[in-house]
This record gives C-alpha cells, sequence and structure tokens, in this order.
C-alpha cells in the first residue's frame, strides 16, 4: 500500500510536448484540489529540484519528474556519464516520459518503507498509474534495467510516451531503430527497450523516430497493462525472451518491493518522527554502492546552489568526512553490516593507497579529474557544468578526524561480528601514519570542511578533528592493545585543544570563529558538542548557539557562514547545518525549541520525503544536489538525538562519552 503524498496538478503547456507544474496551487498550505493551469512558470521549462523522486538499485539512480519524465540517469554506475540528462539541458538533453495527453493531475508516493515510485495520472476519460523502479537483481544478475509498469485503472486514455536517449552528456545523439517485435534499439550503444503486454495492441508500439527521438500515443482501458523495461547491458547479458514476459516483470516488482521492505523493517527506530526517519534511512541505502559499500553524496552532478551561478559542482563521489556521521546515523538505526561494509571500504581506500583524499570515486579509485561540459546550458542556466571534483586534491586536516570517529565507534561496537575482518597490522599501520602527519602538519592552514577554492586558513573546525585524531588514536591503540607509542601524541593533543580554546574562541563575539585571527562565525562549530571536544552546557558553547541563531540563521535555516569565499554568488541555507542546531538545541536541553525547529524542517522535504543540499530560506526552493546524504544523514541524527533527549538519556550519554575521552 503506497503511503499519502500531495496531489499535484497538471496542465498542458502552450510548449509543446510537456506538462507544467501549477505554481499557486504547489504553494504551502493551498488545498489539495485539482487545478489546471497552462504555459509555463516562474522556473521556465525546467521542474524545480524538488520535483524529483528517485529509484535505485545499489549501482545506479534516476531521477523522476512528477511528470512521469526520467530526466536524469547514469549507466552503469553512479558516476557514469548520463544517457538522460534533461535536468542540465531542457533543449539537448535527453529523458524517458510517459504521461497522459492532454490536462491531467497527479498524486504520487513511494509504496510503503520501499524506493519504488507510484505516480498515479488521471483527467476526465480515466486513469493510469505508473510503477518505477530499477530492480535489485536476482543472484548473478547484473543490475542494469530500469522498469516502468503502466496499468489502466479506470477508463479508457491515451498515454504519451516519449523516449530520448542522449548518451555520454548528450554527446552523442541515439541511433533508435525498432527490432521488428516493438522494442527499440540504440544500434551504436548498448541500450535496448523492450514493450511487454498480455494485450496484443499493446506489445508493438507504433514508433515514431526522428533525430533520435522516439515517441507513441498508445490507449489503455482499465485492467490492461504495458511494461517499459530499458536495458543497458552488452546483447550477451539482456534478458532472454522467455523471462521478458509479464510473469518475469511481476517478478522483478515483486523482488525489488521486497527487498527494500526487508530491508527497512531491520531499521530498530521506533520514536517520534519514525516515517521521516526510516525514508532519510531508505534513500541513504540507495545512494549506497552495493560493490564497493561506499556511500555517494548525491546522484546527481552540477544543480546549482545559486540560482544561474557558479557553484556547481558533481556530488556522486564518496566523501570520507561524512563516514562519521553516515556510521552513526546506520548503527544507532540498527543497520550494523551496511556500517560495517561502509566502514571497512573506506578504510581500505585510504590505506590501500596511503594517500589521503577527502573523497573517492565509489570503486575506492583515487582520480577524479575535473573538467566542464560548456555544450549544456545547465539547470536554468546555471553554468558551468562539471564532471569529476578537483576538490579531491586539496588538504582538509578534518578528514582524518572523520575516519577515526568511524574507526573508533566502529570498534567500540563489542558485539559488531566484523570488526575482526581488520588486520591488526594494518591497523596498527594507518593509526601511526595517520598520527604521525596529523602531528607534522596540524599547524598548517587547510582549505576546510567547506572546500574552499581561494586560499587556505586556520579553520577551527579543522584543528578540532586534528585533536580528535589524536585523541581517539591514543584511545584505539590502548583498547586494542596495538603495542603503539602514544606518548608523543599526547601532548600535542593537549597543545592543540589549549590552542582551539585560545585562539579559535572570541570573547567579544561570545562565539568560536571560523577560523583563527578572523570575526566569521561557521556553523560547523555545532558539531563540537557531538564530537566530544567541549560540554554542550559549557558557556562557550552556549554563547556560540546563540550567536549563529543571530547571525548565520535566516528564517528557520542555517546558512553555512556570511562571508566572501572566493566565488561570485550567494548560496542558499545549508540543510545539514539546520538539522545540526537541533542536535545543539537538544543537548542544550532545549527540548520544546529543538521539537519546533525540526517539524518545520520536516515540513520542507518534497513531497516523497527527499532533500537537497540547501534552501532559499524566503521560497523554500531546493537547491543544490540530489538526494543529497549529509542532509539526511544529518536528519536521522536530530530525530534520534530529539527523542533520547525528550527521555533524559542525551545528557548521560555526553557525560560517558566526555569521560571516555
Amino acid at each position: 500500500m503506497a503511503s499519502p503524498a500531495r496531489c499535484v496538478a497538471r496542465g498542458r503547456p502552450v510548449r509543446k510536448g510537456s506538462a507544467r507544474n501549477d505554481r499557486n496551487f504547489l504553494k504551502r498550505g493551498s488545498p489539495l484540489l485539482p487545478v489546471f493551469r497552462f504555459g509555463e512558470s516562474k522556473l521556465g521549462p525546467y521542474q524545480a529540484i524538488s520535483d524529483y523522486g528517485v529509484v535505485g538499485n545499489l549501482h545506479t539512480a534516476a531521477l523522476i519528474s512528477s511528470e512521469g519524465s526520467i530526466d536524469w540517469a547514469c549507466f552503469p554506475h553512479f558516476d557514469s556519464p548520463a544517457v538522460f540528462c534533461r535536468l542540465l539541458d531542457i533543449g539537448i538533453g535527453g529523458y524517458f516520459q510517459i504521461n497522459l495527453r492532454g490536462p491531467y493531475k497527479v498524486e504520487r508516493s513511494y509504496l510503503e518503507r520501499t524506493n519504488v515510485l507510484s505516480t498515479t495520472f488521471s483527467n476526465g476519460f480515466g486513469t493510469i498509474r505508473v510503477i518505477d523502479l530499477m530492480p535489485i537483481p536476482a543472484k548473478d544478475e547484473r543490475p542494469e534495467e530500469i522498469l516502468r509498469k503502466i496499468e489502466g485503472v479506470e477508463g479508457e486514455v491515451d498515454v504519451e510516451i516519449r523516449f530520448k536517449p542522449t548518451p555520454d552528456y548528450a554527446r552523442r545523439n541515439a541511433d533508435l531503430h525498432p527490432d521488428g517485435e516493438g522494442a527499440l534499439i540504440d544500434r551504436p550503444g548498448s541500450l535496448i527497450l523492450f514493450s511487454i503486454s498480455r494485450t496484443a495492441t499493446l506489445r508493438k508500439i507504433p514508433w515514431r523516430i526522428e533525430k533520435g527521438k522516439a515517441e507513441a500515443v498508445i490507449r489503455i482501458a482499465r485492467g490492461e497493462i504495458l511494461y517499459l523495461l530499458l536495458d543497458y547491458t552488452e546483447e550477451a547479458d539482456r534478458p532472454r525472451a522467455e523471462e521478458r514476459t509479464p510473469e518475469g516483470m511481476e517478478a522483478r516488482i515483486a523482488r525489488t518491493v521486497d527487498y527494500w521492505r526487508r530491508w527497512a523493517g531491520k531499521c530498530r527506530y521506533a520514536g517520534p518522527y519514525e516515517k521521516e526517519v526510516v525514508r532519510s534511512a531508505l534513500t541513504l541505502k540507495l545512494l549506497t554502492f552495493a560493490p564497493a559499500g561506499g556511500i555517494v553524496a548525491a546522484a546527481t552532478t552540477s544543480l546549482p546552489e545559486s540560482i544561474g551561478g557558479v557553484r556547481n559542482w558533481d556530488y556522486r563521489f564518496s566523501w570520507l568526512r561524512d563516514a562519521v556521521l553516515t556510521l552513526y546515523a546506520l548503527l544507532v538505526l540498527g543497520y550494523r553490516e551496511e556500517a560495517a561494509a561502509f566502514f571497512i571500504s573506506t578504510f581500505s581506500s585510504s590505506t590501500r593507497t596511503h594517500r589521503f583524499q577527502i573523497m573517492y570515486r565509489i570503486d575506492g579509485g583515487t582520480e577524479l579529474p575535473e573538467e566542464t561540459l560548456p555544450h549544456l546550458e545547465g539547470y536554468r542556466r546555471s553554468r558551468p557544468v562539471r564532471v569529476g571534483n578537483a576538490a579531491a586534491k586539496q588538504l582538509q586536516l578534518d578528514t582524518y578526524g572523520a575516519l577515526l570517529d568511524t574507526l573508533y565507534t566502529f570498534y567500540k561496537r563489542k558485539d559488531h561480528p566484523h570488526a575482526a575482518e581488520l588486520p591488526r597490522e594494518e591497523l596498527r599501520a594507518f593509526l601511526k601514519e595517520v598520527c604521525e602527519f596529523v602531528v607534522a602538519h596540524w599547524r598548517e592552514p587547510d582549505h576546510g570542511i567547506w572546500e574552499f577554492r581561494d586560499r587556505r586558513r586556520h579553520f577551527v573546525h579543522s584543528k578540532v578533528m586534528c585533536w580528535l585524531t589524536l585523541d581517539l588514536s591514543i584511545k584505539l591503540a590502548r583498547e586494542q592493545a596495538l603495542k603503539i607509542e602514544t606518548r608523543g601524541w599526547e601532548p600535542v593533543r593537549d597543545e592543540i585543544r589549549e590552542t582551539i580554546l585560545k585562539e579559535g574562541y572570541d570573547p567579544e563575539l561570545g562565539s568560536f570563529v571560523q577560523a583563527f585571527g578572523e570575526k566569521a562565525l561557521d556553523a560547523s562549530a555545532l558539531l563540537f558538542p557531538i564530537l566530544g571536544f567541549i560540554d554542550p552546557a559549557d558557556p562557550r558553547m552556549v554563547s556560540t548557539v546563540r550567536a549563529i541563531e543571530k547571525h548565520l540563521m535566516s528564517r528557520h535555516f542555517v546558512y553555512r557562514y556570511i562571508m566572501e569565499d572566493g566565488l561570485p554568488d550567494r548560496e542558499g541555507t545549508f540543510l545539514p547545518c539546520s538539522f545540526w542546531l537541533v542536535d545543539a538545541l537538544s543537548l542544550m536541553g532545549e527540548i520544546e525549541e529543538a521539537d519546533a525547529r525540526l517539524k518545520h524542517l520536516l515540513s520542507c522535504a518534497n513531497d516523497l520525503g527527499l532533500y537537497a543540499e540547501e534552501i532559499d530560506p524566503i521560497t523554500e526552493e531546493h537547491l543544490g544536489n540530489f538526494p543529497q546524504a549529509f542532509t539526511h544523514v544529518a536528519l536521522i541524527s536530530a530525530a534520534v538525538d530529539l527523542e533520547k533527549a525528550k527521555r533524559g538519556q542525551v545528557e548521560k550519554e555526553i557525560g560517558s562519552r566526555a569521560e571516555e575521552r
């Protein structure tokens, strides 16, 4: 059964070939009534970022608009070149769209506790339901399919299907040809679109093919079903004809629904906002690259943090700094195996090469060369479109603290069956190398958690993470009896802490600052009590929270910082920081305020419970790559810690953690 979702009205625009949102209807608080509008909205031809849902198969993902259009998909992996990229260029980008002919209204949701999307299209003639998924493969199968099931629910309606693959980020047009049995084949590539149905007239779709685009209009009556199976494997690996049957398609759906529901059923959280927590967990799982265990930051590249600006980055990689928060979120929800796989992947990616980067390719590789794609205009003309990420080569000292916090948490789970999988010699060598590096370099400036591209600074957050690296390495070496000489690390650890409290806190501002010798505030300071660096009740921490609320907040949301950072435009407020504030308030005992802030943040998710990285504080329009793992991790942490605070457990846990450290 599908969970409830908002009803979204659609109408056919003046521009041929697509329907657009009714923006007045979508305003928060508007009645859920079918309203039809014609013409394009203030967004122009582009859909809002929050208009998209996502499906995936633990190897890659696809973004699907409420108009039934797959506007972004990369094959075969998250960081592979996009085959559908209308998200980044409405003119030349490819898509795969299914909806009703003429005006219609839409209602959509995920099937309960799954990542299978259900979209219902209705007009005066009838209703269809489209089920979208990327099938979880059976054993020994390759996960390289998108399945779209079109089912007649009421009446009889005309359904428009538009299929325009544009491989390699639209640097090549597909050469589509029918195979005589209703399938479409891209001959130069490996794409094939099968049509499968028990209804003879639906098995052979009357495609009109022109310039790499195929279009068709089919009539579907109540009870009729058409399956469209997009396969992107090589010909030898494609499903055999006997598998391309209605029964075979239903088996894929059942297997995938069962997989997601069994996974969601392992969640041990049963507190307030359980639905939102489970949806965030499912999103994190969807963004997992199963072969290596890493989690991509987002499924997209170059969705802008400022519309029309240049803050457009490729997030289809795995950031080490997110490891500690991701691992914490998975562990507290009961997902120990995922946490173990994630850590083992992260640990081995670093130690295998003895090169420490802030991010890695999803396969653990270290090369992420950044280039721009000038032939794409970018989302709402936000240029440049980037693939790869040059920040991978930056010096960011906070990475080591994140990795050690992850490692320490992993080993502190005494009931963890996977802890013994990390060889002790490798662990010993890893700790020595990391700590020797931190001892030698902690006094140096770096690019910081926010990856500044102009100049290095002495970021306070980075210094805190250097302290954390040494503090946890010392504890881990002792607790695991690793026979490492740590006496040289202890005075450096203490010196770092003293330096932070002296140079990183400004008494005039009443706040920790972003960098030594500067007056700018930084919302990363909200993490300090979570990391165990300072007690949340310490007057310096309390005054820091108050300063952030006063100077970095706009309405309900928190900016990372407000200062010149070497880029010409200004970004939106940062959703993870907004959830960190909820965490900080919970730790400080301000339960009612934390709860009120969390409720508003939860109301800002899209109708499917998904978040981007940032949000416009005035319009509450989502900005940045989507869906954003960091935001969903922060949501889980905020909800879980608030629930513990309501039960009076946070103070005890913080106290024991501080005592341990």
